[in-house]
């Protein structure tokens, strides 16, 4: 009887497992309903909860499997199991408090840990009474430790849940989307150049020589963003079309950039033919981008700019490991730019 019980607990523990996995899996690929849209702005320890899952149930699954064989690894299977249900806890309670909304993939994944505990639960109390039964004192004395160990490791889990989660903050999202994706030169130095321009702006326009001697030996050493800084409000109508090329058209980026300013001179307003038209000659077309990119595009530009406090144009901040320079106007020369970017 007791091996039967032992062994059917087992499968259901390993069934649930799996499940847990799997519902991971669909859940990091995002095949859900709307529903789970609130959860999947929400972040522990800046890792989504996919993440989590992702890990958690495969090294789950490799202790559960040789619990039937070693105790030890019985009693860490019982602590993962312990802590991820206090973590659930905590993760059910802000679906229905902030959230206000209960994603079924989410409460499914927290029925496979709670059916996986109910089951060592169970097996756990079936061992505690044989071993009071047959009067075993040093079993009982250990099983009522492990007991005691699992159960504060419930509220380290919920702890370790309930201070580590929180909503994911909308500039960091956009900046964490559109950083990579509009940066331009060597993605992996450590060194960061922002250079803040107005399509608008003279003074801009009168450091291009400049830029056009400096950008190909900076590109070749350091990451580059170009930021769009809004110091006149026709540049509002640049933004699109900037973040289209530095999205879509990055190896003839610096071509477009100069068609760009020479229609911004006379036109500050171009229309999508003007500036296909424009553009044609060197083989680009032109990609609509839709109204998402470019709302999350300029809100990381503008926190670019409270962030670098950017106050006029043209500005370059070089940011070198820790250390940051700040160039204004006249100051952005080749001597200044590339003494920052080697210090």
């Amino acid at each position: 009887m007791d091996k039967r019980l032992f062994k059917g607990l087992y499968y259901i523990a390993a069934v649930a497992i799996i499940s847990g996995f799997i519902l991971s899996i669909i859940s990091y690929l995002q095949i859900c309903t709307e529903s789970c849209g609130g959860a999947h702005q929400y972040k522990l320890w800046n890792l989504s909860f996919e993440d989590y899952g992702l890990l958690f149930f495969p090294l789950l699954a490799f202790f559960h499997y040789y619990s039937r064989e070693n105790e030890w690894f019985r009693f860490f299977a019982s602590l993962l199991i312990a802590g991820a249900v206090g973590a659930e806890m905590n993760f059910i309670s802000v679906q229905k408090y902030e959230i206000k909304s209960f994603c079924p993939i989410c409460l499914t994944i927290a029925a496979s840990i709670g059916i996986a505990a109910f089951a060592y639960l169970i097996s756990y109390f079936y061992k505690l009474k044989n071993f009071i039964v047959y009067n075993q004192k040093g079993d009982i004395m250990g099983s009522i430790r492990k007991g005691i160990i699992t159960t504060l490791t419930v509220f380290l889990g919920f702890l370790f849940s309930f201070t580590g989660i929180a909503k994911e903050n909308p500039l960091e999202a956009a900046e964490k989307d559109i950083k990579s994706s509009i940066a331009l030169g060597n993605l992996e130095s450590p060194v960061t150049v922002y250079l803040f321009t107005d399509w608008q702006c003279p003074a801009c326009r009168a450091i291009d020589p400049t830029l056009s001697r400096l950008l190909p030996r900076i590109l070749s050493q350091a990451r580059v963003v170009f930021v769009d800084t809004v110091a006149h409000k026709a540049t509002l109508n640049f933004i699109p079309y900037n973040l289209s090329f530095l999205i879509h058209d990055k190896p003839k980026y610096l071509s477009l950039r100069k068609i760009l300013t020479a229609i911004s001179v006379d036109n500050p307003a171009p229309t999508d033919s003007e500036v296909q038209k424009a553009i044609s000659p060197i083989g680009v077309k032109y990609q609509q981008l839709n109204y998402s990119d470019i709302a999350s595009g300029t809100a990381y530009f503008e926190h670019l700019v409270d962030k670098f406090e950017v106050e006029m144009t043209p500005t370059m901040v070089i940011v070198n490991n820790q250390k940051k320079t700040k160039l204004i106007g006249s100051e952005i020369n080749e001597a200044n730019v590339l003494k920052a970017i080697h210090n």
